[in-house]
């Protein structure tokens, strides 16, 4: 049977979730790449869910000493309810991409903005990239979380984590950033690329450097999820 929400200016997240307890199931479209949505017969609410994708992890290069690549930035979570009066017979849904992993002497990229109607959710800045070093100091900074815009409920990505040399030797973490959809990135403790990041919109990990260089990891692409309430 059909729902207790009456048309009108949007109702909250709880609001939603309670009037539709005994409502008809709700049409659910999930987009791992960009395309487009088209508005289902009889919708009255239409909640939206999407999250920006993660950028890569700075690489580490060669040579004498240690290296430590920063972590990738992880993308934002935005989240919006419409009436489904408020947007069109059919929208465009774009889906960020994840960032490259940084190779050679490069910063990993940035990933790309996830967007709906008025929503957006940015994607994570790329890590820094680090030098060997085998009695000095250098830090690799970790890229920034993306930001988003337009949703009534917006959790900016979390940073990557810095990769540090105190003394020729590794001494920080260099984790991905999260997003609401993805754990931190996993830290490289010794010789090894950094992790590519799991889920959606996380940020990769920075490259570990003990003898040979590496590149960082890739961050995961973004994801929305539409759906339609009758």
């Amino acid at each position: 049977m059909s729902g207790g929400l009456s048309s009108g200016s949007a109702p909250s997240r709880a609001g939603l979730n309670n009037a539709f307890a005994w409502s008809d199931p709700p049409d659910v479209q999930s987009f791992t790449s960009s395309g487009t949505w088209t508005k289902p017969a009889g919708a009255k609410w239409v909640r939206v869910r999407l999250v920006g994708g993660g950028a890569g992890g700075g690489s580490a290069s060669s040579g004498s000493g240690q290296a430590a690549g920063g972590g990738g930035g992880g993308g934002a979570y935005v989240e919006h309810i419409f009436a489904a009066s408020d947007l069109g017979s059919s929208e465009t849904v774009t889906v960020g991409a994840g960032g490259a992993g940084g190779n050679s002497t490069a910063p990993g990229g940035s990933g790309g903005a996830s967007a709906f109607s008025t929503l957006s959710a940015g994607g994570g800045t790329g890590g820094s990239w680090s030098g060997a070093s085998t009695t000095g100091s250098a830090a690799a900074a970790g890229g920034a979380g993306g930001t988003g815009s337009g949703g009534t409920i917006i959790a900016n990505g979390g940073s990557g984590a810095a990769g540090r040399i105190l003394g020729g030797t590794s001494t920080l973490a260099n984790a991905g950033g999260s997003s609401a959809w993805s754990p931190p990135g996993a830290v490289s403790t010794s010789q090894a690329p950094g992790a590519n990041a799991t889920g959606y919109g996380g940020g990769g990990s920075g490259a570990f450097a003990a003898t040979a260089g590496g590149a960082g990891g890739a961050g995961a692409g973004g994801r929305v999820i539409i759906e339609t309430y009758f």
